[in-house]
């Protein structure tokens, strides 16, 4: 028969100490005195037979299978199989005379066949085994080795009367260095530089690497060399007692000096501070990182600094200097700070209200940069530079500074310091500022900025030289533009700025301004900040509010009941005021304030918003003194487009081509001079809107103009008359030159002229208007009085063509040159 089976095995079989009986199913060949079955038990990592007299085999009837039973049933530890164990003989026997017998021949292949696979389960078996074996061949080789060092070390300790612990490392020898040698140049690993420091050098040179500052922390990990010269140096970034660390990209940063989160950097901030002295590494504060002491670096040279997240909170008692900023730079040469975001918590000095913290501070230094930074919620300023020169500040964000302004690096003597595509907004005084006192701070630029929300827009105070401000937009501030220096010489060039909903379009006091191609426009705004102390000091658990006071301080306040304000842009009105008021650890008096409803989510620099003055409401005040040139520019939208307040003597106001759109007028005119050294110029004035009159002189009695006007319409307006106010304008003189223009847009004929006066003189002369070198005389009849009469005169005439166009006109006598005098002269001229 053929054999299917290629196992003559059992199962794997383990005793329980009950059972007696296994069964196998492999056929067996037995003979006389062999059953052909054995028994396999497991000793160590083998299997040796089991003696045959602790077992009997039953074989079945077919011889295929059977079962053994145990005289003891085998235990729990009893692992074993049962085998065939055919007789390794052949006993059939077939001769040349015999019969061949199939069976029998059948049966003899299947013995040969049945002992082959026994024993290729045996071969099998001693192979397992010696892998077995093979798998302890190491824990015998260590036990030969330590007992072959244990004796080698007995006749050492014998010798040298000292016990051995193991083999000093100058008596093993790799090639031509011993181990120690080796071992003095290898490198160690430490968790910490702590770990580090606590560790005794093996020798110059040697390389050790550090996983980390602390060990409880995977940053600043770094490789160190040590340099035995540096054994007694310690800056506490580069060099510990020696081990001088490595620099990645010639760059330090805040995990080398081990600055955490959660943890004051101010100490480390000294350890940079002082290793970046007189140096050009770049630097990088990376994390978040909270620190009560601005990071000062001074001396440095073409470095790059940037921060992720900066958190500046000084004390309140920190003592005011200069260095004043997050990041301050100083006496430096092309140092950037960039992709850096700094914010503060909006701290007041505690002994001047107008100082605190600050972002970033430039001092003394050439070609520094800011850039793309994001700073938010300082005191004082967001960036300053104060003695520089080719400083750049562009691509920031700047938002809630509360008392001085976004960017002022005009401070203090400098030049060509520019900043450019800035983005501002929520700043309690200036958002971009040309300051200086005593020294010239030259040919600074503010171009291409977005200003929002401030209280002044641009602002330049003082000695500013040759300042351009251009192609700003500058929208929601109290004050667009403001420019009041100190010198009339200073110059300030203003172009193609847009000025939208502040309350005042354009201020200007003292020095020479020229403007082109600006638009203010107007739409009513119901809060603005209108002044630099408004904001939030302190809060109590009761809910009032502390704010410093101010009354009687330039842009100062006074509260009063029942105002209503904006705060985060919620209206409140407020209930009580209380000045004088005395807060702990501040050298100046606060206004304690109660509102009607207690605000809620007030933070400390939050603004308070006011309803704006309706007299700043003006698109262009010009006041003070100083030359003012402006040409092409345009307002629109503002009650008072032009108001002239000129209370400084000298100067030259010139509007050329002056648009304007009102409803209401062009001009007032509230003097105070008794002079004639400035001079007023309108010229090509396009008037758009119904704007009533282009000159207007308010009622002010104790106004007085000196002024001599020249003034052209470049549109002559839809209602059918143009009209020129004087107050004052000459005090028995002559008129010939009061007033002269250029052509008009239209052809017209005069029917009309009114003529308002008061006081007039008593002479038989007559004024009349000289038109395109026509004399228009204007009959008011003659004065018999002696003394001054006042009166309206009014001559109708038959239309009196002015060849075509109106080119100039004036204002003349018919008697002499110094025989009219008037309190106040208008005159109407109608035309169709």
């Amino acid at each position: 028969m053929t054999v299917q089976v290629t196992d003559r095995l059992s199962q794997l079989y383990v005793g329980n100490g009950v059972n007696t009986r296994f069964d196998f199913t492999f056929r067996i060949f037995d003979q006389e005195d062999e059953t052909g079955v054995a028994v396999r038990i497991k000793v160590g990592n083998e299997f040796e037979f089991l003696d045959e007299t602790k077992y009997t085999v039953t074989i079945n009837p077919d011889n295929l299978g059977g079962y053994v039973n145990f005289l003891d049933a085998p235990d729990a530890q009893t692992y074993f199989y049962i085998a065939g164990k055919t007789p390794v003989d052949q006993l059939l026997d077939i001769t040349n005379y015999d019969n061949f017998y199939p069976d029998a021949i059948e049966r003899a292949l299947d013995k040969l066949t049945a002992i082959l696979q026994e024993w290729k389960h045996l071969v099998d078996f001693e192979t397992q085994a010696r892998i077995l074996a093979d798998l302890n061949y190491d824990e015998l080789a260590q036990q030969r080795e330590a007992e072959l060092r244990a004796y080698i070390d007995g006749i050492a300790s014998a010798i040298t009367g000292q016990p051995v612990l193991g083999l000093p490392s100058k008596f093993v020898v790799d090639g031509d260095e011993t181990q120690e040698q080796i071992n003095d140049k290898s490198a160690r690993a430490f968790a910490s530089i702590e770990d580090l420091l606590n560790y005794t050098p093996r020798g110059n040179g040697q390389i050790a690497f550090v996983k980390s500052y602390y060990a409880d922390q995977n940053t600043g990990g770094r490789y160190f060399k040590y340099d035995s010269e540096k054994a007694n140096e310690n800056d506490g970034v580069v060099v510990f007692n020696g081990w001088v660390g490595g620099i990645t990209n010639n760059t330090i940063t805040s995990e080398m000096v081990g600055i955490r989160d959660g943890e004051d950097a101010a100490s480390k901030f000294d350890l940079l501070a002082a290793f970046m002295q007189n140096k050009s590494y770049n630097l990088r504060l990376s994390g978040s990182i909270f620190s009560t002491k601005e990071l000062v670096l001074m001396y440095l040279k073409d470095s790059i600094i940037e921060a992720d997240d900066l958190y500046h909170v000084p004390p309140l008692n920190k003592p005011l200097n200069n260095n004043r900023g997050a990041i301050t730079i100083r006496n430096s040469t092309n140092v950037t700070v960039q992709d850096s975001y700094l914010h503060g918590e909006c701290v007041a000095h505690y002994d001047n209200r107008e100082d605190g913290q600050a972002g970033i501070v430039f001092i003394d230094s050439v070609g520094c940069k800011a850039l793309e930074n994001r700073i938010e919620r300082f005191h004082a300023w967001a960036v300053l530079g104060t003695n520089c020169t080719d400083t750049l500040v562009t691509g920031n964000t700047i938002k809630h500074i509360v008392r001085q302004s976004g960017i002022n690096i005009w401070f203090g003597s400098g030049s060509n310091n520019i900043a450019r595509n800035n983005t501002i907004s929520d700043v309690g005084l200036y958002g971009v500022e040309f300051e200086n006192h005593t020294l010239l701070n030259s040919d600074g630029v503010a171009k291409d900025n977005i200003i929002s929300d401030c209280f002044q827009g641009a602002t330049l105070v003082n000695l500013i030289e040759n300042a351009k401000v251009v192609g700003n937009e500058i929208s929601q501030c109290y004050r667009g533009i403001t420019y009041s220096l100190s010198t009339s010489s200073a110059k300030l060039r203003l172009f193609r700025n847009t000025v939208s909903n502040c309350q005042m379009g354009l201020q200007h006091g003292v020095a020479e301004m020229r403007s082109s191609r600006n638009t203010y426009t107007y739409e009513a705004q119901s809060f603005y900040k209108t002044s630099p102390y408004s904001s939030v000091s302190a809060i109590d658990a009761d809910g009032y509010v502390y704010v410093a006071e101010s009354a009687g301080i330039t842009n100062g306040l006074t509260w009063s009941v029942g105002e209503v304000v904006q705060i985060n842009g919620t209206s409140y009105t407020v209930s009580t005021v209380a000045t004088g008021v005395s807060l702990p650890n501040y050298a100046y008096t606060f206004v304690k304030l109660k509102f009607s409803v207690n605000p809620t989510g007030l933070r400390v620099g939050d603004f308070i918003l006011h309803a704006p003055n309706a007299l700043d409401n003006i698109g262009m005040h010009l006041y003070l003194g100083g030359n003012f040139n402006s040409r092409l520019d345009s307002i629109k939208g503002y009650p008072i487009p032009v108001r002239e307040s000129m209370s400084t003597s000298g100067g030259t106001r010139q509007l050329n081509s002056l648009q304007v759109d009102s409803d209401y007028f062009v001009f007032k005119f509230d003097n105070v001079l008794s002079n004639t050294k400035c001079k007023f110029t309108v010229e090509n004035l396009q008037l758009t809107g119904n704007a009533n009159v282009a000159l207007v002189d308010p009622t002010d009695t104790n106004s007085k103009t000196t002024c001599s006007y020249l003034s052209s319409i470049g549109y002559i307006r839809p209602k059918g008359y143009y009209t020129l106010d004087f107050l004052d304008a000459v005090s028995y003189g002559n008129f010939a030159a009061i007033t002269q223009g250029r052509r008009t847009l239209k052809p017209m004929q005069v029917i009309a002229v009114e003529l308002e006066y008061t006081n007039l003189a008593s002479n038989t002369g007559n004024p009349a208007l000289l038109c395109n070198d026509q004399n228009l005389e204007i009959t008011l009849g003659k004065v018999l009085s002696g003394t001054g009469v006042s009166g309206i005169g009014f001559t109708g005439i038959s239309p009196f063509p002015i060849n075509a166009y109106l080119n100039t006109f004036k204002l003349i006598t018919t008697g002499s040159l110094s025989d009219l005098g008037y309190n106040r002269l208008r005159y109407k001229l109608f035309y169709i």
